[in-house]
């Protein structure tokens, strides 16, 4: 579970209703808030206008496959950690889905533990990349600070340089 106060926030797409309740009873137990869609087209319509923390697909549905819902998810959402879940892995949509940015493959039928441990490893991950994130911003905030205070400094030298610099017996300036 999130160590924030909000719970982790996941979104859950599978054609088959038995897995799909199941699942979300599941997670809902642990803690977590779980959206659901039915199929690929609702999956990518809320996995792109939310931001969800982890997103867990259903490799073959009727209407698209997972990997189409993981493609679109991930270039609106970047930062949505995906993991596919199926019962029909193979070598080449498990390579096509990592590159494309999955986190892994939960082999259907899965524990509830074995769930659980996949969202918590996705959730560190998760945290991990909305810290680097964060860093990143306050970096480039500091950066544009220190512009700003050059700058500042810059048109104080070239001023100094056109007028006259009084010290007194204290080595102080004088205006």
């Amino acid at each position: 579970m999130d160590e924030s106060d909000q719970p982790a926030r996941i979104l859950l797409v599978d054609d088959e209703d038995y897995l799909r309740n199941g699942v979300k009873r599941i997670l809902q137990i642990e803690g977590f808030e779980v959206d659901t869609a039915e199929n690929g087209g609702e999956g990518i319509r809320k996995g792109t206008e939310s931001d969800f923390d982890i997103a867990l697909l259903d490799l073959k549905m009727p209407d698209m496959s997972g990997i189409e819902v993981l493609r679109s998810i991930r270039e609106k959402r970047p930062n949505t950690i995906c993991f596919m879940a199926t019962a029909y892995a193979s070598y080449e949509t498990a390579v096509e889905a990592t590159k494309l940015g999955a986190e892994g493959y939960i082999l259907k039928p899965f524990t509830p533990d074995e769930l659980i441990h996949n969202i918590e490893k996705g959730m560190q991950k998760r945290r991990l990349i909305l810290e680097a994130e964060r860093l990143r911003l306050e970096r480039e905030a500091r950066l544009l600070e220190l512009a700003f205070e050059r700058s500042r400094l810059n048109t104080i030298i070239n001023l100094l340089a056109d007028g006259v610099l009084v010290m007194n017996q204290f080595g102080e300036m004088v205006y």
